[in-house]
């Protein structure tokens, strides 16, 4: 459902110009109160410290992770105005998340000389060509969202995915960059708190089901999968500080109960792959995590009540994605070059939804981009065994990660996402799928084979 388009109820008008300004009048016009001047100080201090503090790039991430976890101003669905601190925090989410990218693209222009060097992974290139060529499909019908959509993803590339890539080759710098990421999510789940306890909570809630901040209960639901693989992760890698360990527990506590109330199957089932992949068959790693559950379990119970426990959306076995998979398949059979941009329904698969908006040439693409990150992924899975245990167990991260991730694609079209989280975390995906790929070179250049054991043996002889 992040997937962006020029007809469809995105929570946004059809005129693409006036989209651009349902965010920006709200966030001009606070800038001139007082309130705003202050808010307006206190994020060049954020954006100074990002550039040259120590943990920069961290508060960058998490504040980014948060805005882009934030929902539409307007929803099309139901009445989603929130309590006014919460209304007027919406209001400047999108605007913050630019900024929070194009600050760390900044810092990483500027911060070349400390980063590992790497040629760009052929997926990495596949995916920002394809993102780019989804925001270019409009451009003459909606010029100034095509413009914006690829200014955002280049600054993706290089503020995240490139970013990313260059700071992280010790355990110590992946938990960093999680804790980063799991302190947003845990700040969008306490602001959405906020609105249960003194704001009306249908505003939140859609059909039974929570949504919190974001623009529907599958958006949440997604985002908040992945950031539980990262959180277990925290919990349990052994590379974490105490406060760190810390952020991951209340991470699985906060979000787990929130995933189910969701109701979304994508997510539960990307939470579940992620789960699986990370901990396998480890017994004392399932014991952290069902005591997470547990805790959860009565925290929310007595807050919440057990409506934030359970959801018949979680069980229901109907199949509403049949029909709107049929029909983007139909419209790309019938433009099958270069697909129809715009469509005016959801459809939510990303492979299928490449497919409808960018024809044969998308597809192509897609095809790059999957089988390079399909290759990435086997080429760790299999020789992760022959490394010591610290860059393993960051492989084993990577890949519970990027499973979850890939798995909800087959229910959603988040692969095309641009200013949210989804994208957020498919160029960390991509990032850290590149730093296990150099863990894994290195570590299988500087163990021997048999074969040059045997060499070594003989000439010593």
């Amino acid at each position: 459902m992040a997937i962006f388009s020029l007809n469809r109820g995105d929570g946004l008008s059809r005129n693409a110009a006036q989209n651009v300004f349902d965010y920006l009048r709200p966030f001009l016009h606070l800038l001139i109160t007082p309130a705003g001047i202050v808010t307006l100080i206190a994020a060049l201090v954020i954006a100074a410290y990002g550039l040259q503090g120590r943990r920069g790039k961290e508060l960058l991430l998490g504040v980014a992770m948060l805005t882009g976890m934030v929902g539409y101003f307007i929803s099309p669905y139901w009445n989603n105005t929130l309590i006014p601190p919460l209304q007027a925090f919406r209001s400047m989410c999108k605007p913050t998340f630019v900024a929070a990218i194009v600050v760390l693209a900044i810092r990483y222009l500027t911060s070349q000389g400390t980063l590992r060097h790497r040629p760009v992974r052929t997926a990495a290139m596949a995916y920002i060509f394809l993102v780019l060529a989804f925001c270019l499909r409009d451009m003459f019908a909606a010029p100034e969202r095509a413009l914006g959509g690829f200014v955002v993803v280049l600054l993706l590339f290089f503020g995240v995915l490139e970013f990313i890539r260059g700071a992280v080759s010790t355990g110590e710098d992946l938990v960093a960059i999680l804790s980063a990421a799991v302190t947003g999510g845990l700040a969008f789940y306490a602001l959405s708190s906020v609105q249960l306890i003194f704001g009306i909570q249908g505003r939140i809630v859609f059909s039974g089901r929570f949504c919190g901040l974001s623009s529907n209960p599958q958006n949440a639901a997604e985002m908040t999968a992945s950031l539980i693989v990262m959180a277990n992760y925290l919990a349990i890698s052994g590379f974490s500080s105490r406060w760190q360990k810390l952020i991951g527990a209340a991470g699985l506590v906060v979000m787990l109960p929130f995933l189910f109330w969701t109701g979304s199957r994508t997510g539960l089932g990307m939470a579940a792959v992620g789960l699986v992949v990370l901990n396998g068959v480890r017994v004392r790693r399932w014991v952290v995590f069902g005591a997470a559950v547990v805790l959860a379990r009565i925290f929310y119970s007595h807050f919440f009540g057990s409506s934030s426990l359970l959801t018949s959306h979680v069980f229901s076995l109907q199949n509403d994605r049949i029909i709107p998979w049929t029909r983007g398949w139909e419209l790309f059979v019938s433009h099958p070059l270069f697909g129809v941009g715009g469509a005016e329904f959801l459809l939510e698969n990303s492979f299928l939804s490449v497919a409808m908006n960018l024809g044969i040439v998308g597809v192509g693409i897609l095809a790059v981009l999957a089988y390079s990150q399909a290759e990435d992924i086997v080429f760790v899975l299999k020789n992760k065994g022959r490394l010591a245990p610290e860059p393993r167990k960051i492989c084993d991260f990577v890949l519970a990660l990027s499973m979850a991730f890939i798995s909800g694609m087959f229910f959603d079209a988040y692969l095309l996402a641009v200013a949210t989280s989804e994208a957020l975390i498919a160029a960390m995906v991509l990032a850290l799928t590149s730093v296990a790929c150099d863990l894994v070179a290195a570590g299988v250049a500087a163990v021997p084979t048999g074969e040059e054991i045997e060499r070594s043996l003989i000439g010593q002889t």
